[in-house]
């Protein structure tokens, strides 16, 4: 245990280092009135805090030459930039202004590839005067513009005692949450390797411990010979180049670039110092500054030398009030991206702008600063347009020259911060220009409530994001599994063992929702939290009349009277997407039935359709042969609504089946389906029927479903909600937005009808009458009602509704009032029942999602995935058969035709034999492996040559010609399906799912898929799924992290198939979820293990506790026994790092914070005697004392660099003391940072 953390609560001594008088003037210390007054001049300053230098102003406009102005009144200097119109005018206007010009000194050989020039003359003058000469000698119209070559400065500042904490680190994190950079995350994906960034600035020390080894080195460079080895007019750049010298000295006197270099590529896991964002980025050092002061020209030039060098990235930490038309034009015209400091004033850059942050370009961002509390420091420039970021600034600790470190505050040290992670980027991202950088840097901020209003959309920088990282996302198979939202799976309480002591089945399949959209199982409350096991069982649902318009085209008169009835399809009265058959019958007595013949001897089936009757009467109908024997029907009903009706039937015969209405009727019948049932479906009711067998079309099976098990909170959290524009996800729970009477963020989840369910979340806004609301929706998401929800207003604390008996999901959204202000949305809350915790629960989710076809037979046979995860095939994937299946001509048969497929590739043996078939009238036809089935269609393979054979009724063809067969499948394929003699068994990577005590278990129609991003086109959905219906998430894919994408940048196709997204690029893959039309598929039969809540486990709960406590009073004990040891034995405070200024004297002062006795202590003091001097050992007297007895203090030891003393202060027992106990003088021998440390025994 760390005695020195417990130490800051319960030492009885306090030992402070303060400040005096005296460090009030050293250089650089500024207090708040002088960082917020802005002075006019022509600097460039260093931002850090702001400096005192007083410079005349220079508030100008540059203009095109000549400028005709006889009277010179403004700023005077000696250099001056000039801008040449072509590069050719160059040496003609070089020669001219060197013998001609009035003044002119020299012209500087600077390095410039953009046809600048650096002039010199020999005393001060305006840049009128000076043009006015340039217009005498008649060379002024080759010259684009002239301006001062104005003076830059960089201003040092405090340095305090303190920790990494812009670093997102875990032990010094910022003091806030989402406030720190979230640096350390990133460093798993990526460290700025192979990346180069350059710092414009004081120089760094490039021999520092934690900087040495990332200090860029110029290999075409041999060091330090004299020599201008690589040409590039610059001698013995190696570790990076002095622009104001034009050599490789890049030393740094002033501490200031030092700072900056290590914020962004200190060393890491060197066990020396700190780590810097990008710990394995090249610095490239290019001094431009020298004792604090540097020159338009010099950046320019660091600028060619950075991009002709190798660097993309150049780091900028500093500004300047006035604008520079040939700094703006270099930045301008480089591909470099520049990183730079918005300001140091506390001022608004939108209204008062400052250089080079401001200009408006593609290449820079604009930076600010922010505490460890997220806030903006009173010295920091902002602006809600044009400062882009903000970045930790107040208090960064650093490196110094002289291998020391100190602590940093001001724009300048955000600046490193966005540096550094731009460098991350370019690592991961190696292709990316610099607009592309700075737009991802915008894009992955995350948005701070202090910050909206100050910088663009609040943006604080997240360095995590940016390199695609998202922390609270675990990264699974994209084909089985999904991710926990909030929290991880948790563990559980006792051992597995209790857990298997008790078990509890649940038929997804008897729920109120049956199997047609979603299945809603409430998690039992004696259950618990531990591992579910699921044992999935296929199901194929076959409508053996196809769909409604084939049976209209099938049907034929069964009964009744088969004159004066009109059978025809009314596209007026839709459903399901179909026309209705309307069937008006005008005898006064008889009615008509209308079927067709399927082969049902000895099987058993279920019949439903909705109907629907403007008059008279309408049932189900069933008959051995038209108007023949055995007749049979459901209840007859008058339905003047659309009402769903059904019968089972166990046959004896082959039949006719269809419907039968009454006399003088007109009535209209829609989404009719029949279906064979196994013998556990036919012991159901005919309400059960109903719910699991949804209409469908055709043939279909489960596939494409997921099984979701979420925790007690059903509503997930606002980061994987629909947010509308305006609305600020400020963390997984919280939004935020100032829109008025805004209502499209939202999310849509499924729910049970008929169900009691309690809402609630904490809402702060302008005025009441703010919702979360609910909309009920059916099972297609149509809208039922649309409710007023839970309100900021709510007496009650949570508001109690119940859904309706065909609600199906709730569409949950936000709805705020028409009123000024801010609005906020927290803890979002939705749970079954008319109660609801006092505290928010997280919600949680444990999912697997499968992909495959599991398929049943109506002898009960399914495929299955048990608990080993094994997907166990009985049943053969489906078979089309069509026109071009390769057909040969057989017999004719009288009323049949018959032909075959010669050697199909199916050999007989693979197939289960069976000894009947059922035939359905629309094309799907079930397997059969009985030959001699001739009533209407058969379909079987040879057991001898392993033939397909297909025999066909003549009734169906307009001739004996293959052609027509062929001609007649092309329009009606065929849908082949049999079961394995032997099943097939594939291995999946299925993971048991969480139960989660008093959750929910959902099953519902939901794909997950990866695609790849293709520019202008997007992400296509694989031809095999089912158009998307509703995109739940999409996440971008980066290794094995996965990033979130905001919903409402997602927009998909009018077909489903195909959806793009905002912001995008070529070759970005991203994972996305959706849920599709019910219709188009059907869902599983799953049985459900659960852990249940047994009397061992009570008693493994008991024992646990039993442990704990014990374990908790040891615990105790410890501390107490630390107390103790704390009070009685050594106490070692520090070391400290302080900064010092030679001969600017400073006080140690030792306090004591209610301490009982002072004869047992003795206090010793260690410093550097090389960088200071004792002058005085107790400052209360007043003579300058160095040894002996001073008082109340005695002196034991005052040699070089140690310092021990007791105090004689007797305190009454009962009382304790606190309060100054001695003061200290120290005097430094020289400037930078020292270290000091204490110890009291």
């Amino acid at each position: 245990m760390n005695i020195r953390k417990i130490s800051k609560k319960l030492t009885s001594i306090m030992i402070l280092v303060t400040m005096i008088l005296t460090l009030l003037l050293m250089p650089g210390f500024t207090d708040a009135k002088q960082q917020n007054k802005k002075n006019d001049t022509t600097s460039i300053e260093a931002i850090q805090q702001a400096g005192n230098h007083q410079e005349q102003s220079m508030q100008e406009t540059l203009s095109p030459i000549p400028i005709v102005e006889k009277s010179y009144d403004g700023p005077v200097t000696d250099k001056f930039i000039i801008k040449y119109k072509t590069k050719s005018a160059s040496k003609t206007v070089k020669d001219k202004i060197k013998n001609k010009i009035k003044g002119s000194k020299q012209i500087k050989n600077k390095h410039f590839k953009n046809g600048l020039d650096v002039i010199t003359t020999k005393t001060k003058i305006t840049k009128e005067e000076l043009l006015d000469n340039l217009k005498a000698e008649g060379i002024d119209s080759n010259i684009a513009y002239i301006e001062p070559d104005r003076e830059v400065f960089l201003i040092p500042n405090d340095s305090l005692l303190s920790e990494q904490w812009g670093l997102g680190n875990t032990s010094n994190s910022a003091s806030v949450e989402n406030v720190s950079a979230d640096v350390v995350t990133a460093w798993s994906e990526s460290q700025g390797e192979g990346t180069i960034v350059a710092i414009i600035d004081s120089g760094v020390d490039v021999n520092h411990i934690d900087l040495k080894d990332n200090i860029w080195i110029n290999t075409n460079e041999i060091p330090d010979n004299g020599i201008d080895d690589d040409h590039n007019g610059i001698t013995d750049d190696y570790f990076g180049a002095n622009l104001i010298d034009d050599n490789g000295n890049v030393e740094d006197t002033l501490g200031h670039g030092t700072a900056v270099g290590g914020v962004i590529s200190a060393i890491k896991n060197n066990n020396e110092g700190i780590s810097g964002i990008a710990p394995k980025s090249q610095l490239m050092v290019l001094k431009a500054f020298n004792n604090g002061t540097g020159f338009v020209s010099d950046i320019i030039e660091a600028f060619d030398y950075a991009e002709s060098m190798g660097a993309k990235i150049v780091n900028c930490s500093w500004t300047s009030s006035v604008e520079s038309l040939a700094l703006k034009e270099a930045m301008q015209e480089s591909s470099l991206l520049f990183v730079c400091a918005a300001g140091n004033y506390g001022t608004n850059n939108d209204i008062t702008p400052y250089f080079p942050a401001s200009y408006n370009l593609p290449n820079i961002i604009s930076v600010t600063a922010i505490d460890k509390n997220g806030n903006l420091p009173s010295y920091a420039n902002y602006g809600s347009t044009t400062v882009h970021v903000a970045a930790p600034g107040d208090r960064i600790l650093s490196t110094l020259p002289g291998n020391t470190y100190g602590e940093k505050s001001g724009t300048s040290m955000a600046v490193p911060f966005v540096t550094g992670e731009a460098s991350l980027i370019l690592s991961k991202y190696s292709n990316m220009n610099a607009e592309q950088i700075k737009n991802k840097i915008i894009s992955t901020c995350d948005p701070l409530p202090s910050l909206i209003g100050k910088v663009l959309n609040g943006n604080k920088i997240n360095c995590a994001k940016a390199v695609d990282i998202e922390k609270d996302i675990v990264t699974t198979d994209p084909t089985v599994d999904e991710a926990v939202y909030q929290q991880p799976t948790p563990k559980p309480t006792v051992t597995d063992d209790v857990y298997q002591s008790g078990t509890m089945q649940v038929q997804a399949v008897t729920t109120d929702n049956g199997g047609g959209t979603s299945s809603v199982i409430p998690v039992p409350s004696e259950a618990v939290n531990g591992q579910l096991e699921a044992i999935i069982k296929g199901r194929t649902i076959h409508n053996l009349f196809g769909s409604t318009t084939a049976f209209y085209n099938y049907s034929t008169n069964i009964g009744g009277n088969s004159t004066g009835v009109s059978y025809s399809l009314d596209e007026s009265e839709m459903l399901f997407n179909t026309p209705s058959i309307k069937i008006v019958t005008t005898h006064p007595t008889v009615g008509n039935a209308k079927g067709v013949f399927v082969k049902t001897k000895g099987k058993k089936f279920f019949l439903s359709a909705y109907v629907k009757t403007i008059s008279g009467t309408i049932r189900l109908y069933r008959r051995d042969t038209p108007y023949g024997a055995n007749e049979a029907g459901s209840t007859v009903i008058s339905a003047p609504t659309w009402t769903r009706i059904g019968m089972k039937y166990d046959a004896a015969t082959d039949g006719y089946y269809g419907i039968s209405t009454g006399a003088n009727t007109s009535v209209l019948i829609n989404g009719i389906m029949m279906v064979e049932l196994s013998e556990q479906d036919y012991a159901l009711t005919t309400e059960q029927l109903l719910k699991k067998f949804e209409y469908i079309e055709g043939i279909k099976s489960a596939n494409n479903f997921r099984i979701k098990s979420v925790g007690q909170n059903l509503l997930p959290p606002f980061s994987a909600w629909k947010l509308g524009q305006d609305y600020r996800l400020l963390n997984d729970n919280t939004v935020q937005t100032n829109s008025k009477s805004n209502s499209d963020s939202y999310i849509i989840i499924p729910v049970k009808p008929s169900t009691v369910y309690s809402m609630k979340a904490t809402i702060s806004a302008p005025s009441g009458n703010t919702k979360v609301n609910y909309i009920c929706m059916d099972k297609n998401k149509n809208i039922i009602s649309n409710n007023d929800g839970y309100s900021n207003d709510n007496p009650n604390g949570k508001i109690t509704f119940s859904t309706t008996p065909d609600t199906y999901y709730l569409k949950i959204y936000l709805q705020t009032e028409n009123a000024d202000g801010t609005f906020t949305f927290e803890n979002p809350f939705l749970i079954e029942g008319d109660t609801i915790p006092t505290q928010f629960i997280p919600y949680v989710q444990d999912t697997f999602y499968c992909n495959y076809i599991l398929k049943s037979l109506p002898n009960g046979v399914r495929d299955t995935i048990d608990l080993k995860g094994q997907l166990i095939k009985n049943i053969s994937d489906p078979i089309i058969l069509n026109g071009n299946s390769g057909w040969n001509w057989l017999h004719d048969y009288g009323e049949y035709y018959k032909v075959q497929i010669d050697n199909f590739g199916i050999d007989n043996n693979v197939i289960k034999k069976t000894n009947n078939c059922t035939i359905a009238i629309n094309d799907q036809i079930s397997f059969s492996s009985e030959w001699w089935v001739y009533d209407r269609n058969a379909l079987w393979i040879n057991s001898v040559d392993h033939c397909l054979v297909l025999v066909i009724s003549k009734s169906l063809l307009p001739s004996s010609d293959l052609h027509w067969i062929k001609n007649y499948l092309n329009l009606h394929p065929i849908t082949l399906i049999y079961q394995y003699e032997k099943p097939e068994i594939i291995q999946l990577n299925k993971l048991p799912i969480t139960c989660f005590t008093n959750g929910t278990l959902i099953i519902d129609h939901a794909v997950k898929e990866v695609g790849v991003y293709t520019q202008g086109t997007g992400i296509s959905v694989p031809s095999e799924k089912p158009p998307i219906q509703y995109m739940e998430r999409v996440y971008k894919v980066n290794g094995n992290n996965k990033i979130p994408i905001d919903i409402s940048k997602v927009h998909i196709s009018p077909n489903g198939m195909t959806f793009t997204i905002d912001g995008a690029l070529g070759g970005e893959k991203y994972e996305y979820v959706y849920t599709y039309d019910s219709s188009l598929s059907v869902l599983p039969e799953v049985e459900f293990t659960m852990p249940e809540n047994s009397d061992e486990q009570i008693s493994g709960n008991t024992e646990m506790i039993r442990q704990h406590t014990e374990l908790i009073n040891t615990l105790f004990a410890e501390i107490q026994s630390l107390k103790n040891e704390i009070s009685n034995k050594r106490i070692n405070v520090g070391p400290f790092d302080i900064t010092i200024t030679q001969n600017v004297n400073f006080d140690l002062v030792v306090t004591s914070s209610n301490f009982k006795d002072f004869s047992s202590r003795k206090f010793t003091i260690i410093y550097d005697p090389s960088k200071l001097e004792v002058i005085d050992l107790c400052t209360s007297t007043p003579a300058l004392e160095l040894s002996g007895n001073i008082g109340n203090i005695s002196i034991l030891e005052n040699t070089s660099g140690k310092i021990v003393f007791t105090v004689n202060n007797p305190i009454q027992q009962g009382t304790t003391q606190s309060g100054a106990v001695n003061t200290i003088r120290f005097r430094p021998k020289t400037s930078g940072t020292t270290t000091i440390s204490y110890t009291a025994e």
